[in-house]
């Protein structure tokens, strides 16, 4: 499932936890900045009861734990507004 991260650009690399309900629950598969949304992306397997979209989770970079929210996939701009380049 793809969450979304709060916040400034975080460096995710792949392998970071995932934290929900103050337990890891998963580990980060992929990640990156999503420029057309403007928001960090990581990718990971959640259990079933938490990949639901709205779920609330955190994301460890680094050291901190940055607040995420599991989004409906794909993640872009469905009116096709932005300008591409």
């Amino acid at each position: 499932m793809p969450l979304t991260l709060a916040g400034d650009a975080a460096v995710l690399y792949g392998g970071e936890t995932v934290h929900a309900d103050g337990a890891v629950v998963s580990r980060v598969r992929s990640g990156g900045y999503g420029y057309t949304i403007e928001r960090n992306i990581a990718l990971a397997y959640l259990p079933i009861a938490l990949a639901r979209p709205g779920t609330r989770a955190h994301v460890e970079s680094f050291g901190r734990l940055i607040p995420a929210e599991v989004q409906v996939a794909p993640l872009y701009d469905p009116t096709g507004r932005r300008v591409r380049a």
